[in-house]
């Protein structure tokens, strides 16, 4: 049976919302942080990208000027090299694994300009062999709220996902055998909502359409109204939600406990246009403290209570490289025109 929960601003402060508030800790300790290295390059211009555990590329780049280096974080060496080598950043797999993708990182045209984009090759292996079954070039502006043909991966490796758009709707595939399967379908238009997004995330579908007042939310069996000013961030167990009152003057955050559908209310704000997610499971994330410290913070949702580790990090540095635990933060030296990489990690 379909969970619908109305999560309308109004109705807080009423015993019906069970709203209650969530223990927060705060802590500067739980994590080490480590200084990598000293490359040239700045904040401003830079990509992350990662091919397997504990290798990253560093990319600097400003008009004419370009710098490529490998980064191993299990023996912290730095090592220059060619630019074509970053192009192939990404391949996920593994041995037991029904299916994997490669993702290669590439200049692309679109609509007669270059971009940056990236090529992306999904297949299946069996016996040690691999079957393409679906590429498709894909760009990092792409923000028409549209579906625009994407594929969805579980992480396990078992199940592979192809979201397409069709004439008044988006049709979500599933591989099976040889052939893709339609299980679910999505109209444009429904209840007086227009469909806004539509993704596979870590093997999770997630919905959303919106009209003018309240954004509509779907998430596999359960759906949500949140009015239409207000920003979230949707993890395994929980929604993390930002709100500004009817002035959109006061911000407050809330906390939905997806299991049980009961409200929290945070005593401090997050800003959810800054959060760089580092584990959807565990619900881990780093988020900037634009209200009193002016430095990235890290915050952990567990058993509905959370830990907010604070960083010596200003929000004029750069984190990059996330990963579960790990994070990298980027240093700036303007005057000398260099970055010092330094690697954070979580010890709980």
């Amino acid at each position: 049976m379909i969970k619908v929960i109305l999560l309308i601003i109004l109705c807080f402060g009423l015993a019906a919302c069970e709203e209650e508030t969530l223990e927060v800790r705060e802590t500067k300790r739980g994590y080490t942080i480590e200084e990598i290295a000293t490359l040239p390059g700045s904040t401003s211009y830079f990509i992350w990208s990662s091919n397997r555990d504990d290798i990253l590329y560093y990319r600097y780049y400003d008009q004419d000027v370009h710098f490529y280096y490998e980064i191993n974080l299990e023996n912290k060496q730095v090592v220059a090299i060619e630019e074509d080598v970053i192009y192939d950043m990404s391949e996920e797999t593994c041995d037991q694994c029904k299916y994997g993708y490669i993702s290669s990182e590439r200049s692309i045209l679109k609509d007669g300009e270059e971009q940056i984009g990236f090529h992306v090759t999904y297949y299946s292996q069996q016996n040690g062999e691999k079957k393409i079954l679906y590429e498709k070039d894909m760009y990092y502006n792409d923000t028409d709220g549209r579906t625009s043909t994407s594929i969805g991966y579980d992480l396990t490796g078992e199940h592979l996902y192809l979201l397409d758009d069709e004439e008044n709707k988006a049709v979500l595939y599933e591989r099976e055998d040889d052939d893709w399967k339609e299980i679910k379908s999505f109209p444009y238009e429904q209840n007086g909502y227009t469909l806004y997004s539509c993704y596979m995330i870590y093997g999770e579908l997630q919905v959303e359409y919106r009209n003018d007042e309240n954004i509509w939310l779907i998430l596999q069996d359960e759906e949500y109204i949140l009015d239409i000013d207000e920003s979230y961030r949707v993890f395994e167990d929980y929604i993390l939600v930002e709100h500004l009152n009817e002035q959109k003057s006061q911000e407050t955050t809330y906390l939905i406990d997806r299991n049980t559908q009961k409200i929290y209310d945070l005593n401090r704000i997050i800003d959810m246009d800054g959060i760089f997610l580092m584990s959807y499971e565990e619900a881990i994330f780093i988020y900037p403290d634009t209200k009193d410290s002016k430095t990235y913070c890290i915050a952990s949702i567990r058993d509905l209570k959370m830990t907010i580790y604070d960083t010596p990090f200003e929000l004029n540095f750069r984190p990059g490289g996330i990963e579960e635990k790990r994070a990298l933060f980027l240093v700036a030296n303007e005057d000398q025109n260099t970055v010092t990489v330094y690697l954070l990690t979580l010890e709980e």
